[in-house]
């Protein structure tokens, strides 16, 4: 009996993308609590 896939290789390309927009925000509020910590802006990079 073969596995039925759970995703489909697009869904899990679409799950990627959101993946990496996630950390890339997560990383952008983590530089900016610590820029505030440290008066930097990360947008001015």
């Amino acid at each position: 009996m073969k596995k039925e896939k759970i995703f489909t290789e697009q869904q899990i390309e679409v799950i990627k993308e959101i993946v990496r927009d996630e950390i890339k925000k997560a990383d952008k509020q983590r530089l900016s609590a610590l820029g505030q910590e440290l008066n930097f802006n990360p947008d001015d990079y």
